[in-house]
């Protein structure tokens, strides 16, 4: 038997887990999907089992070097960003991976501010909007002020994704693309720490970054293996998408949350636009990436199903209406079908104003559209009919994250790459 040459990404989501082997034109060949338990903190509040998580790798990474029918040529990492492993003087995990949805304290944060205020300046050099432990440089800040004796047991501190490679190489870095994540730690001016994170000592804990496309090689599994540094899932599904095309662009990445991100716009991020929910990301090679977010989704949910309620139906009955163009003259109000129409049309407007926000005065004339509402038609003619003058497409590429990892561990080699043959669009027409 020949074996079969594949790049391997652990895709680490905070509800799934996800194996993927690929191919060399990035063909999902397996896929293996887990949720793990969660467990809860020293405080009572749910957070990742990081035990229980450290196996899993281990575990999946041991049984790939024993197969015999995969070479594995590659190896990288995409997971959630905003959360923190931290390693002893002895290289061990020490605490918990603490759930950035932890309620961050009131009184901290008026420390907090009142030494390195006011909230508009830090919001405005960070590129993120005030989001407590969300912000992972506040996480850091309140574990020294709260809980000093772990706090002296920490000797660095690792982003999700990079603690991932940690488990199998033992090396520890800083990465662009999880400093950019809404820390709060990161001048997006200077490129460079934030001042207050020097002061706090806290820089002392953080690795240096390595360059772009770094990797480690590693002897194993039938041959030499590449083992990347790991990567912000949300900076990972956006590299698809660059590699791809030619024309500047927007995505919507729809989902609980529906992130417009604009990897064209550098302007600064003005005051009012943070007040809006917009911010910054970086791309892995330090790029800015403009961003507003909407949770569209569970308020979708939850007014689908009020319509079930109220039509007596089911939600499934109601997605399966078809889209009427001139619903608003033909259709008779009061109606589930002219409900449904109303619903949608709201959302698709608070989903352009959201995308607006970060268009910019630049050449962008196409947006696409991913996750979940690029499956529902009604959405998607309905923000097309919004956005006249631009080009509106649904896209489709699955696992998008764990692609994206798949082509930053192929770069570091490889000077050129298949295109994705999976990758599909689908034009909506304006009416």
């Amino acid at each position: 038997m020949v074996a079969q040459q594949v790049t391997v990404v652990f895709d680490v989501g905070k509800s799934n887990k996800k194996l993927l082997l690929f191919d060399e034109n990035f063909h999902v060949l397996e896929i293996k999907e887990e949720r793990l338990p969660e467990i809860k903190d020293d405080e009572g509040f749910p957070c990742e089992d990081l035990i229980l998580l450290t196996s899993w790798i281990k575990d999946h990474f041991e049984k790939l070097c024993q197969r015999k029918d995969v070479q594995v040529k590659a190896i990288n990492f995409s997971g959630y960003g905003a959360s923190l492993v931290h390693l002893d003087k002895s290289g061990k995990p020490v605490g918990q991976l603490e759930n950035y949805l932890k309620p961050f304290p009131d009184d901290l944060a008026e420390k907090f501010i009142g030494q390195y205020g006011p909230v508009n300046r830090l919001t405005v050099a960070s590129a993120s909007p005030w989001l407590g432990n969300l912000n992972s440089g506040l996480l850091l800040y309140r574990i020294k002020h709260q809980r000093p004796e772990l706090f002296q047991n920490i000797v660095t501190s690792l982003h999700l994704p990079q603690y991932l490679s940690w488990i199998l190489t033992g090396e520890v870095w800083n990465d662009l693309t999880g400093m950019g994540c809404h820390t709060m730690m990161w001048d997006f001016g200077r490129g460079a720490l934030l001042d207050w994170v020097r002061q706090e000592n806290l820089d002392r804990l953080l690795p240096p970054f390595f360059q772009q496309n770094h990797f480690y090689s590693f002897r194993g599994a039938g041959g030499g293996v590449k083992i990347g540094t790991g990567i912000h899932d949300s900076s990972a599904a956006l590299i698809p998408y660059v590699s791809t095309l030619q024309d500047p662009f927007v995505l919507i990445s729809t989902g609980t949350w529906s992130i417009s991100l604009n990897p064209f716009n550098h302007a600064p991020l003005l005051p009012v636009e943070l007040e809006q929910d917009c911010l910054c990301y970086l791309a892995p090679d330090g790029r800015q990436v403009k961003a507003s977010r909407l949770l569209l989704g569970p308020e979708f949910e939850k007014a689908i199903g009020g319509l079930a309620l109220k039509y007596h139906c089911t939600v499934d009955s109601l997605l399966k209406i078809s889209f009427v163009p001139e619903w608003r003259r033909i259709l008779n109000p009061g109606t589930r079908e002219f409900d449904l129409h109303q619903l949608t049309f709201d959302l698709a407007a608070r989903q352009k104003k959201s995308t607006l926000l970060i268009l910019g005065e630049g050449n962008v004339r196409r947006i696409y559209v991913d996750g979940g509402f690029s499956k529902n038609e009604m959405f998607m003619q309905m923000l097309s009919s919004l956005f006249d003058g631009y080009e509106v497409y649904a896209a489709e590429l699955p696992q998008a994250s764990a692609v994206g990892a798949a082509i930053q561990i192929r770069r570091s080699s490889e000077k050129s790459l298949p295109m994705l043959s999976e990758f599909t669009f689908r034009k909506y027409a304006n009416f």
